[in-house]
Parts: structure tokens; sequence; C-alpha cells
């Protein structure tokens, strides 16, 4: 993989074990009082990271974490209440319309799954609510794959979403890969919109 962020290491949770030395840095916002941290409540390993409500992890995009044929696998847990939250995206949100580019994985207000993919002037969005009842109400861990193949002649891109190892979802969106921003987990890049809220979890993101 490009990235393997374990978060075994409570001393060190943004670690990246592949190799690649891509380490997340901790990081929080004005409605947080803590970076996020290790815990015990975890799907494999050690630990995991958990979220209190405004704080993230986020590593600088050299180009990888948003091509134009990518997959990403992970474990999440929902934090409490149900309002949006950021598990992960790699996307750009400029305030000109057309330089909407990459990708987001959320939990909705009605605490279903969401997979948005930005090509331009649009989202593209696969909401799972007829799949997955994802959020605080069960507050469990899942994991999430998904997996984009972007034709190189158009913006065509063949998406695919496991859940729990069955395929919930396959469709052909357009999208716009993004090379200009960070990839982040636990809350968007507008710094104070839909924080993982408190109690969410990851582990394992590959």
């Amino acid at each position: 993989p490009i990235v393997w962020y374990k978060f075994d290491d409570a001393n060190n949770l943004g670690l990246d074990s592949s190799g690649n030395d891509k380490h997340l840095t901790l990081g929080n916002g004005s409605t947080a009082t803590t970076y996020p941290s290790f815990s015990t409540n975890r799907i494999k390993g050690l630990g995991s990271a958990s979220f209190d409500g405004g704080d993230y992890m986020e590593v600088a995009n050299d180009g990888y974490f948003s091509p134009n044929i990518f997959s990403v696998s992970l474990w999440a847990k929902a934090g409490t209440g149900n309002t949006w939250q950021t598990i992960a995206q790699c996307r750009d949100t400029s305030t000109d319309a057309n330089d909407m580019t990459g990708w987001s994985i959320y939990v909705n207000g009605a605490e279903h799954l969401e997979l948005w993919l930005h090509e331009g002037a649009n989202f593209n969005g696969v909401n799972t609510n007829q799949y997955l009842n994802f959020g605080a109400a069960t507050p469990v861990w899942h994991h999430i794959v998904c997996t984009a193949n972007k034709s190189p002649a158009s913006a065509a891109t063949d998406i695919n979403l496991y859940v729990d190892g069955t395929k919930a979802y396959t469709n052909t969106f357009n999208y716009k890969p993004c090379t200009n921003k960070v990839l982040r987990i636990g809350r968007n890049i507008e710094a104070t919109n839909f924080p993982f809220n408190n109690g969410g979890g990851v582990d394992d993101f590959r």
C-alpha cells in the first residue's frame, strides 16, 4: 500500500507502517480540546485512532491520494450524534465550483454511509442507506473499501463500494483527481465542518 496507518503506537499515532514515510500529523480545530488519541477499542492490532468532535489527522498530498486509479480500505466506527461526520477525504472545495476535485467518505445526518466523488462543477454521491445503518444508533465497527478506476480519455470513473465484505454499490461517475489538498482523516477540509463526533474511531487505514 501507499500508506498503512495501524494506529498501534500510542506515542506515534500517525506512524505510516508502509515503509513510505507518509506519516500523519495530528491536528485540532477551534472546537476541539485535544488531538486524536490512542484507544484500545480497536479491530486489529493494538489500538485505533479516537476522535473527540473536532480533531483530525492529515498528510500532505504528493499525488498518490487522489489519482486516476485508487482504492481506500479502513475500519471505522461513527461517533455519537446524528450529524454529518467526515471519516476521510482528499478533496478541493475551491470557491470556484469548477475546481471541486477528489473524494470524500462521510456518515450523513441520517446515520448512513456516503461516498462522494467530485468532478469540477458537480458532486457525484452514493448514499448507502439502503444497505447499512452505520451511525450512532448502532455504534459498531464496519469495514469500508472503495475503489475508483478513471478512464484516461475522459472523466468517466468506475467505482465500487464494499461494506463488511459485501459489494454495496457500483456505478460510473465523473471524477477529477485532487492534487493540491491533504489527505485528512476525521474532519472536513473546511476546518469547522463535519467533524468526526466524540467516540468516532478509525483503524487499519490503507
